[in-house]
């Protein structure tokens, strides 16, 4: 199993072209929310950071963003739910290497007494060392930031920059593929960086800037043969 990471100073541009190792982001109640109680990951972004996208696939994808880690002894995350379907877990998980047995740490749990509503009071601030992933446990089913690590391998998180280089968006989607609407807005997380920036690999993303290196998202570039 091969890993790349380059620790390099920049900030990622809202302006900049998408990366084009995105995810197909599904909008099921566009071009609005009046057909559904729930709203489009697109809409939910509007409603945060007062931009004005019109589709999923619009967003400004971050690739990879499979496994993170922190740089810096004095560096941490805030996390906070901002969305969320009825019954959500969210936490990060070690190892990523397969090493060994995951262990699941969780950061919360989100009883949402009214499924796909805004959410406050959610948040929390995580250190964790070395590399590791986030997941959503939803239905008894943990669902990885890493493919792999999911049935037929399916993508089940996205990961979203924002203005602001030190916060980012992660948005879940809960169910198999065949069986969901692939819209990722089961369960979204606002990710602060205390210091520094997130930073994606330069060689896999096409989002470009200037700004301090905090946080190196890394993504798998091979499958370990069982």
């Amino acid at each position: 199993m091969k890993k790349y990471s380059v620790a390099v100073t920049m900030v990622v541009l809202l302006a900049a072209s998408v990366s084009a190792f995105a995810s197909v982001i599904n909008d099921p109640w566009a071009p609005n929310s009046s057909d559904s109680s729930e709203l489009n990951l697109y809409q939910i972004y509007n409603n945060l950071y007062g931009t004005s996208y019109v589709s999923g696939s619009a967003l400004p994808q971050v690739s990879p963003d499979e496994i993170f880690n922190l740089l810096g002894g004095a560096a941490a995350l805030q996390a906070e739910a901002r969305y969320a379907g009825l019954g959500q877990q969210f936490g990060f998980y070690q190892p990523t290497d397969g090493s060994g047995p995951i262990t699941y740490t969780q950061v919360f749990d989100v009883q949402n007494p009214n499924s796909g509503s805004p959410l406050v009071g959610f948040s929390q601030v995580i250190s964790p060392a070395g590399d590791f992933g986030f997941y959503d446990l939803a239905g008894g089913v943990y669902w990885h930031s890493q493919a792999g690590l999911n049935p037929n391998q399916e993508d089940h998180m996205v990961t979203l920059a924002t203005a602001d280089p030190n916060v980012f968006l992660l948005a879940f989607e809960d169910l198999p593929f065949a069986l969901s609407d692939h819209d990722y807005n089961d369960l979204v997380i606002q990710l602060t960086v205390r210091p520094g920036n997130i930073v994606p690999e330069p060689a896999t993303i096409s989002l470009v800037g200037l700004g301090l290196a905090g946080l190196v998202v890394r993504k798998i570039r091979g499958r370990k043969s069982a």
